[in-house]
């Protein structure tokens, strides 16, 4: 059994009680549809499945991800490197992003986001790349000292999660956990080391104090997926999954919020959410000048308004 916070052992018997039900039978009609969508690719998907028949918990997690599957899907650019060589040169330079760019395009040419292949998760992912995955954030989870505060609903829909968007699909989760878990050394010492908002907090602040480049110079509605970790450039939708790719690689449950349309401007906007001890959601970005998280109905940006006296809420 993996080293899962004690809070869930309930959750861990019902659950082997459950597969001993099933007597080796996938179970959900949701699970056999997913797999039957995946044509050639189920035996990758069915491996995964086998990996944790001995495993409830994680049997569970693979279940969760591969049934919400088929809505899944990624978009790779055969002028990737192209792509890549506008966030390298903007990261290293001082130079304002709309020259460098056109100087790029000039030497270089145009970056073609037509030339693209898209990727259905459920044709396409290995069983290696589940499984790493779901060990790499169930060691997370088990990890962090505010784990028993998070209960399996909470961490499959806030946490486990292995893409946001339509980015290009490449392992993070331990990269990130290694990376920024230490970070949190100093807040394990202290009264607050349970606390998921003070934990998130300590992130926030830390990513805020980074160099951080806010431009639409680089190509537009192109996501370049989690290198961007490191390189840190776009606008409030580039910010928000960076945040949200730490935040999950380190367990602290969290995700995008968004508006269609600003009511100040003709544009979307995009924030980070949290979610606390007690279940309650908190804003913020490392976009923002605040450097704490905020309750939803102190929300600043003037929303959209979608028919009488009905605005957007920033709950999850």
């Amino acid at each position: 059994m993996t080293n899962t916070p004690i809070k869930h052992i309930v959750s861990i018997t019902i659950a082997t009680i459950y597969l001993t039900i099933l007597n080796g039978c996938h179970g959900s009609s949701e699970l056999e549809r997913a797999l039957d969508m995946a044509g050639n690719n189920r035996h990758e998907l069915e491996t995964v499945l086998n990996h944790y028949r001995t495993d409830s918990l994680k049997y569970q997690a693979a279940v969760f991800l591969i049934e919400h599957m088929p809505y899944q899907r990624g978009i790779a650019y055969e002028d990737t490197i192209r792509l890549y060589t506008y966030y390298k040169a903007i990261s290293s330079s001082h130079t304002d992003p709309w020259i460098l760019c056109d100087s790029i395009r000039e030497a270089d040419g145009q970056f073609n986001a037509q030339l693209k292949i898209v990727q259905n998760d459920i044709c396409e992912i290995s069983s290696s790349f589940l499984i790493d995955h779901i060990d790499a954030m169930f060691d997370a989870w088990a990890s962090q000292p505010w784990g028993d505060k998070i209960d399996f609903d909470m961490f499959c829909n806030h946490i486990l999660p292995y893409r946001l968007r339509d980015e290009p699909l490449m392992p993070w989760a331990r990269q990130l956990y290694e990376q920024y878990n230490p970070i949190l050394d100093s807040i394990r010492k202290s009264p607050d080391s349970t606390d998921i908002r003070a934990a998130a907090t300590v992130i926030l602040r830390y990513l805020q104090h980074q160099r951080i480049i806010f431009t639409h110079a680089i190509p537009q509605g192109v996501n370049v997926g989690i290198k961007n970790v490191d390189w840190k450039i776009g606008d409030c939708k580039e910010f928000t999954d960076i945040l949200t790719w730490v935040l999950r690689s380190l367990a602290i449950p969290c995700g995008c919020d968004m508006m269609p349309v600003r009511g100040d401007n003709n544009v979307p906007h995009y924030w980070n959410y949290i979610i606390d001890n007690d279940g309650q959601s908190w804003y913020g970005s490392i976009g923002y000048a605040e450097s704490e998280y905020k309750a939803p109905n102190t929300y600043w940006i003037p929303k959209g308004k979608y028919g009488e006296n009905v605005t957007l809420s920033t709950e999850d």
